[in-house]
């Protein structure tokens, strides 16, 4: 017999989505750019791609922001980012533990 708790918890209020401060819709520059994220609420993680395609949804585990983003670009070519961000308030905890 197992006596293991198992506790979940359900977060309905997340934290407001993350904004990109400056930039506005989709833009071509033609020197390196420092992309600024914010969140009113909570730490921003990240993922993101340089060569079109769309990244994966991040988690606790993605990059975390910590300051601006600065996307380089190619002397060479054009180089599109996409850059998928989330605000994590650290208060959804989803834990079970169970026995075999």
């Amino acid at each position: 017999m197992c006596e293991a708790p198992i506790e979940v918890v359900v977060d309905r209020k997340f934290p407001p989505r993350p904004v990109a401060a400056g930039i506005t819709g989709n833009q071509v520059f033609a020197e390196p750019v420092n992309l600024k994220l914010e969140s009113a609420d909570g730490r921003l993680f990240f993922n993101m791609t340089d060569d079109g395609s769309l990244p994966r949804i991040p988690d606790g585990n993605a990059g975390q922001i910590d300051g601006p983003l600065r996307l380089e670009g190619a002397p060479d070519r054009r180089v599109v980012y996409n850059v998928f961000a989330v605000a994590i308030d650290g208060r959804r905890k989803h834990r079970a533990r169970s026995c075999a």
